[in-house]
Protein backbone atom coordinates (compact mmCIF):
# COMPACT_ATOMS: atom_id res chain seq x y z
CA UNK A 1 0.00 0.00 0.00
CA UNK A 2 1.21 3.56 -1.10
CA UNK A 3 -0.04 7.18 0.40
CA UNK A 4 0.67 10.01 -1.26
CA UNK A 5 0.69 13.18 0.57
CA UNK A 6 0.40 16.65 -1.88
CA UNK A 7 1.86 19.79 -0.30
CA UNK A 8 0.68 22.74 -2.44
CA UNK A 9 1.88 26.59 -2.85
CA UNK A 10 1.23 29.19 -4.81
CA UNK A 11 3.74 30.21 -7.64
CA UNK A 12 3.16 33.20 -9.74
CA UNK A 13 5.06 33.90 -13.21
CA UNK A 14 6.46 36.90 -13.80
CA UNK A 15 7.45 39.03 -17.12
CA UNK A 16 11.09 39.22 -17.62
CA UNK A 17 13.01 42.17 -19.40
CA UNK A 18 15.02 41.84 -22.18
CA UNK A 19 17.15 45.19 -23.42
CA UNK A 20 15.33 45.21 -27.28
CA UNK A 21 12.55 42.49 -27.04
CA UNK A 22 9.60 42.76 -24.43
CA UNK A 23 7.09 40.13 -24.43
CA UNK A 24 4.30 40.79 -21.06
CA UNK A 25 2.07 38.24 -19.98
CA UNK A 26 -0.54 38.40 -17.02
CA UNK A 27 0.52 37.41 -13.70
CA UNK A 28 -1.23 33.77 -13.21
CA UNK A 29 -1.36 32.08 -9.66
CA UNK A 30 -1.22 28.15 -9.79
CA UNK A 31 -0.75 25.26 -7.45
CA UNK A 32 2.02 23.31 -7.21
CA UNK A 33 1.54 19.59 -5.87
CA UNK A 34 4.96 18.04 -3.73
CA UNK A 35 4.54 14.41 -3.26
CA UNK A 36 5.86 12.16 -0.39
CA UNK A 37 5.11 8.07 -1.07
CA UNK A 38 4.98 6.00 1.51
CA UNK A 39 4.31 2.44 2.31
CA UNK A 40 2.06 1.32 5.03
CA UNK A 41 -0.20 -1.07 5.77
CA UNK A 42 -4.18 -1.10 6.81
CA UNK A 43 -5.61 -2.17 10.06
CA UNK A 44 -9.11 -2.28 11.70
CA UNK A 45 -10.23 0.79 13.24
CA UNK A 46 -11.28 -1.05 16.18
CA UNK A 47 -9.49 -5.50 17.12
CA UNK A 48 -10.14 -7.10 19.29
CA UNK A 49 -9.61 -11.09 20.19
CA UNK A 50 -12.45 -12.43 22.30
CA UNK A 51 -10.94 -14.67 25.33
CA UNK A 52 -13.18 -16.06 28.54
CA UNK A 53 -11.86 -14.50 31.59
CA UNK A 54 -12.68 -18.05 33.64
CA UNK A 55 -12.49 -22.09 32.60
CA UNK A 56 -15.09 -24.07 31.24
CA UNK A 57 -16.63 -26.00 28.80
CA UNK A 58 -18.29 -24.31 25.93
CA UNK A 59 -21.83 -25.35 25.46
CA UNK A 60 -23.00 -23.21 22.88
CA UNK A 61 -21.29 -20.96 20.04
CA UNK A 62 -24.35 -18.48 19.07
CA UNK A 63 -22.12 -16.84 15.77
CA UNK A 64 -20.78 -17.60 12.62
CA UNK A 65 -17.81 -17.23 10.91
CA UNK A 66 -17.17 -14.20 9.25
CA UNK A 67 -20.68 -12.79 10.90
CA UNK A 68 -21.32 -9.29 11.22
CA UNK A 69 -22.36 -8.56 14.73
CA UNK A 70 -23.73 -5.64 16.92
CA UNK A 71 -22.36 -4.56 20.52
CA UNK A 72 -22.84 -7.16 23.39
CA UNK A 73 -24.32 -9.60 21.01
CA UNK A 74 -24.08 -13.51 22.74
CA UNK A 75 -21.28 -15.20 21.18
CA UNK A 76 -20.15 -18.06 23.48
CA UNK A 77 -22.26 -19.66 26.32
CA UNK A 78 -19.68 -21.33 28.89
CA UNK A 79 -21.66 -24.14 31.00
CA UNK A 80 -21.85 -22.14 34.19
CA UNK A 81 -21.87 -25.24 36.89
CA UNK A 82 -21.92 -23.83 40.55
CA UNK A 83 -21.86 -20.17 39.89
CA UNK A 84 -25.39 -20.55 38.52
CA UNK A 85 -26.38 -22.74 41.46
CA UNK A 86 -24.80 -19.64 43.85
CA UNK A 87 -27.41 -16.86 41.99
CA UNK A 88 -30.14 -19.09 42.54
CA UNK A 89 -29.42 -19.41 46.68
CA UNK A 90 -28.60 -15.55 46.88
CA UNK A 91 -31.51 -14.58 45.27
CA UNK A 92 -33.69 -16.70 47.13
CA UNK A 93 -32.08 -15.39 50.30
CA UNK A 94 -33.03 -11.61 48.94
CA UNK A 95 -36.50 -12.51 48.53
CA UNK A 96 -36.89 -13.78 52.38
CA UNK A 97 -34.66 -10.82 53.46
CA UNK A 98 -37.15 -8.41 51.42
CA UNK A 99 -39.78 -9.85 52.96
CA UNK A 100 -38.62 -9.91 56.47
CA UNK A 101 -38.12 -5.83 55.92
CA UNK A 102 -41.97 -5.63 54.44
CA UNK A 103 -42.59 -7.37 58.10
CA UNK A 104 -40.51 -5.31 60.04
CA UNK A 105 -41.89 -2.22 58.33
CA UNK A 106 -45.33 -3.27 59.26
CA UNK A 107 -44.43 -4.14 63.01
CA UNK A 108 -42.97 -0.91 63.29
CA UNK A 109 -45.76 0.83 61.74
CA UNK A 110 -48.47 -0.68 64.86
CA UNK A 111 -45.82 0.29 67.05
CA UNK A 112 -45.21 -3.38 68.03
CA UNK A 113 -41.40 -3.87 66.53
CA UNK A 114 -38.22 -2.34 67.44
CA UNK A 115 -36.08 -0.07 65.47
CA UNK A 116 -33.27 -2.29 66.14
CA UNK A 117 -35.43 -4.91 64.29
CA UNK A 118 -36.33 -2.69 61.11
CA UNK A 119 -32.67 -1.77 60.96
CA UNK A 120 -31.35 -5.30 61.06
CA UNK A 121 -33.92 -6.34 58.44
CA UNK A 122 -33.28 -3.22 55.97
CA UNK A 123 -29.23 -4.30 56.12
CA UNK A 124 -30.20 -8.22 55.57
CA UNK A 125 -31.49 -6.98 52.72
CA UNK A 126 -28.70 -4.46 51.46
CA UNK A 127 -25.69 -7.42 51.83
CA UNK A 128 -28.29 -9.72 49.75
CA UNK A 129 -28.68 -7.46 47.18
CA UNK A 130 -25.24 -7.23 46.75
CA UNK A 131 -24.10 -10.83 46.74
CA UNK A 132 -26.92 -11.20 43.88
CA UNK A 133 -24.72 -8.85 41.89
CA UNK A 134 -21.73 -10.34 42.97
CA UNK A 135 -23.38 -13.51 41.88
CA UNK A 136 -24.67 -12.01 38.23
CA UNK A 137 -20.64 -10.56 37.82
CA UNK A 138 -19.61 -14.12 38.02
CA UNK A 139 -22.20 -15.81 35.89
CA UNK A 140 -21.82 -13.14 33.45
CA UNK A 141 -18.41 -14.22 32.75
CA UNK A 142 -20.17 -17.97 31.40
CA UNK A 143 -21.32 -15.51 28.35
CA UNK A 144 -18.83 -14.65 25.99
CA UNK A 145 -20.42 -10.82 23.98
CA UNK A 146 -18.91 -8.93 21.53
CA UNK A 147 -17.81 -5.77 22.91
CA UNK A 148 -18.25 -3.41 20.17
CA UNK A 149 -20.05 -3.65 16.45
CA UNK A 150 -17.69 -5.28 13.93
CA UNK A 151 -17.35 -8.13 11.75
CA UNK A 152 -15.84 -11.85 13.42
CA UNK A 153 -13.36 -13.72 11.93
CA UNK A 154 -12.65 -17.60 11.77
CA UNK A 155 -13.24 -19.04 15.53
CA UNK A 156 -10.60 -21.41 17.05
CA UNK A 157 -12.58 -23.32 19.16
CA UNK A 158 -15.79 -25.74 19.36
CA UNK A 159 -18.92 -26.84 20.82
CA UNK A 160 -17.25 -29.19 23.91
CA UNK A 161 -13.73 -28.27 24.23
CA UNK A 162 -12.22 -26.85 27.32
CA UNK A 163 -11.59 -23.46 27.53
CA UNK A 164 -8.71 -21.89 29.81
CA UNK A 165 -8.23 -18.19 30.83
CA UNK A 166 -6.94 -16.05 28.28
CA UNK A 167 -7.32 -18.97 25.38
CA UNK A 168 -7.97 -17.56 21.79
CA UNK A 169 -11.46 -17.62 20.66
CA UNK A 170 -12.51 -15.62 17.91
CA UNK A 171 -11.28 -12.09 16.37
CA UNK A 172 -13.53 -9.24 16.11
CA UNK A 173 -12.69 -6.16 13.69
CA UNK A 174 -14.29 -2.96 13.24
CA UNK A 175 -14.50 -1.84 9.97
CA UNK A 176 -15.94 0.56 9.36
CA UNK A 177 -13.49 3.34 9.41
CA UNK A 178 -9.72 1.86 8.67
CA UNK A 179 -6.14 3.05 10.09
CA UNK A 180 -3.31 3.18 7.88
CA UNK A 181 0.58 3.73 9.52
CA UNK A 182 2.98 5.16 7.79
CA UNK A 183 6.73 5.67 8.71
CA UNK A 184 7.87 9.05 6.70
CA UNK A 185 11.45 10.53 6.32
CA UNK A 186 12.17 13.16 9.45
CA UNK A 187 12.54 15.80 6.99
CA UNK A 188 8.78 15.82 6.09
CA UNK A 189 7.47 16.21 9.45
CA UNK A 190 7.15 20.30 9.40
CA UNK A 191 4.88 19.69 6.19
CA UNK A 192 2.43 17.28 7.46
CA UNK A 193 -0.44 18.64 9.27
CA UNK A 194 -3.30 16.24 10.83
CA UNK A 195 -6.57 16.62 8.98
CA UNK A 196 -4.44 16.62 5.82
CA UNK A 197 -5.88 15.43 2.66
CA UNK A 198 -4.18 11.36 1.72
CA UNK A 199 -4.06 9.53 -1.52
CA UNK A 200 -4.21 5.81 -0.73
CA UNK A 201 -3.43 3.29 -3.05
CA UNK A 202 -3.12 -0.90 -2.95
CA UNK A 203 -1.76 -3.40 -4.84
CA UNK A 204 -4.77 -5.34 -5.10
CA UNK A 205 -6.59 -2.59 -6.78
CA UNK A 206 -4.20 -1.49 -9.60
CA UNK A 207 -5.32 2.08 -10.77
CA UNK A 208 -7.74 3.00 -8.09
CA UNK A 209 -6.88 5.57 -5.19
CA UNK A 210 -9.01 6.16 -1.95
CA UNK A 211 -8.79 9.31 -0.28
CA UNK A 212 -8.46 9.81 3.93
CA UNK A 213 -6.55 12.26 6.08
CA UNK A 214 -4.22 12.63 8.52
CA UNK A 215 -5.35 11.32 11.78
CA UNK A 216 -2.68 11.64 14.40
CA UNK A 217 1.24 12.43 14.48
CA UNK A 218 3.52 10.77 16.73
CA UNK A 219 6.00 13.48 18.20
CA UNK A 220 8.06 11.27 18.87
CA UNK A 221 10.69 10.03 16.21
CA UNK A 222 10.50 6.24 15.64
CA UNK A 223 13.15 4.67 17.62
CA UNK A 224 13.42 1.94 14.83
CA UNK A 225 14.91 4.02 12.37
CA UNK A 226 18.71 4.69 11.89
CA UNK A 227 20.97 7.76 12.81
CA UNK A 228 21.03 8.70 9.16
CA UNK A 229 17.48 8.11 8.32
CA UNK A 230 15.20 8.78 10.82
CA UNK A 231 11.23 8.94 10.44
CA UNK A 232 8.25 9.58 12.20
CA UNK A 233 4.64 7.75 12.67
CA UNK A 234 1.99 9.42 10.96
CA UNK A 235 -1.75 7.25 11.19
CA UNK A 236 -4.28 8.16 8.73
CA UNK A 237 -7.85 7.10 8.70
CA UNK A 238 -10.42 6.80 5.44
CA UNK A 239 -14.23 5.50 5.81
CA UNK A 240 -13.57 2.09 3.92
CA UNK A 241 -14.99 0.66 0.92
CA UNK A 242 -16.39 -2.89 0.76
CA UNK A 243 -13.65 -4.54 -1.36
CA UNK A 244 -11.22 -3.14 1.52
CA UNK A 245 -10.52 -5.27 4.78
CA UNK A 246 -7.66 -4.42 7.88
CA UNK A 247 -4.37 -5.56 7.79
CA UNK A 248 -3.82 -5.37 4.30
Amino acid sequence: MTASFPITRAAAQTTSEKSVLVEAAPVTVRTLERKIQAVGSLRSNESVIIRPEIPGIIETIEFNEGQAVKKGQLLINIHEGVPAAELYEVEAQLRLSIANEKRARELAAKGSGTVRSLDEAKASTEVNRARVALAKAKVAKFHLRAPFDGVLGLRQVSVGDYLVPGQDVVNLEAIDTLKVDFRIPETFFSLLKVDQRVDISVDAYKGRVFQGIVYAIDPQIDPAGSPCARVFLIRMVFWRLACLRGSV
